[in-house]
């Protein structure tokens, strides 16, 4: 994605779903409740988490419930 865009992250699953910077890459930029990259809660079915990003990089990030679901985001 290019610098100043945003990511929307929506909950199609039953299951709550958290997003949350991953500390390997850490997103630099506060936000609300840490980095940018923390939803701050736990995203319910139909609920949803834009972000918009300015620093460039690869972040990480991760499902703070189940950790097993994780992705990169790479800003130029």
């Amino acid at each position: 994605m290019k610098k100043g865009d945003s990511v929307v992250w929506t909950n199609r699953d039953i299951a709550s779903h958290w997003v949350l910077s991953d500390v390997s890459a850490k997103y630099p930029e506060k936000g609300t409740c840490g980095t940018k990259l923390d939803a701050c809660a736990a995203l319910k079915l139909g609920d949803s988490f834009r972000a918009t990003l300015s620093q460039t990089g690869t972040w990480k990030y991760y499902d703070k419930l189940n950790a097993k679901f994780k992705g990169t985001i790479v800003v130029q």
